[in-house]
């Protein structure tokens, strides 16, 4: 299938799909005419994509990770990826204690009608 159709069968720009070709993430051959023809399996390869991405795991951790993930109908028993996620996770639930601090600071100002830094 040319790109176009991928996009809309995945609801993924054809932007993003040549960013994803580029990181070695999906693969397609070129016909003589230059352009980009890509598998049935890709269609999978990109909504797995998508799905890591919505469970908050950045590209480059993806692209480590994908080539076993779909290698193994998605099981988590490799130890990489094991250990990739749960890095990520962590770095998530980071976030989530800095967004959470941030939202009580705010809640507090609102409560008080001002925002003050903290000593003053």
């Amino acid at each position: 299938m040319l790109i176009g159709e991928l996009s809309t069968r995945t609801a993924v720009s054809t932007r993003a799909l040549r960013h994803y070709e580029k990181l070695g993430m999906i693969h397609s051959e070129r016909g003589e005419n230059g352009y980009r023809n890509y598998s049935e399996e890709s269609v999978e390869w990109v909504k797995s994509i998508q799905f890591l991405l919505s469970s908050g795991l950045n590209l480059a951790t993806i692209t480590q990770i994908l080539p076993t993930l779909m290698g193994n109908k998605c099981a988590l028993d490799d130890d990489f990826v094991r250990a990739a996620i749960e890095r990520e996770s962590g770095k998530i639930e980071a976030r989530m204690a800095k967004m959470a601090h941030s939202h009580q600071v705010l809640s507090k100002a609102l409560e008080k009608g001002l925002l003050r830094r903290p000593g003053t």
